[in-house]
């Protein structure tokens, strides 16, 4: 018998097109035993895999209507949460707290010298007219003001 080398990855759609090979291949309900040698040696993976995969699909399709086969490792999530308002940070799974912990996440991305002054302007002026604004507010009555329009 045939060994293929364990520890593989298979990707989305290698996973997808394994499924649909192995679709076209079941006869009776069944795929011979040839055919799954076939499949591990175009494929490098193990006969456990098929199974698995083949398992997996008539259990989705089953159901939801629709075989996914798709990779549900855990790793290849990546988590992101906010830190002192809109600020948002993708971090890998698991090193996030270690991270901000030692200090070695910059919480302010770095930029361009021009970029930072025209941010700095800019808030300064939002600054000017939300003051403008209540001063207005405040005075509002007693200022006797025409729109000229």
């Amino acid at each position: 018998m045939v060994r293929s080398a364990t520890g593989r990855e298979l990707t989305d759609d290698e996973r997808t097109a394994l499924y649909h090979r192995l679709l076209q291949l079941k006869k009776n309900g069944r795929v011979s035993s040839g055919d799954i040698k076939e499949l591990m040696r175009t494929f490098h993976v193990s006969q456990q895999t098929i199974s698995h995969i083949l398992l997996r699909g008539c259990q989705m399709a089953a159901e939801t209507g629709c075989a996914k086969v798709a990779s549900r490792k855990k790793g290849r999530c990546v988590k992101a949460f906010k830190l002192e308002g809109d600020n948002v940070y993708k971090l890998p799974h698991l090193k996030k707290d270690v991270q901000l912990k030692s200090g070695t996440v910059a919480l302010s991305p770095p930029c361009d010298e021009d970029v930072t002054l025209a941010l700095d302007a800019l808030e300064s002026r939002l600054d000017d007219e939300h003051l403008v604004d209540e001063i207005v507010r405040i005075l509002g009555p007693a200022l006797n003001i025409v729109d000229d329009v």
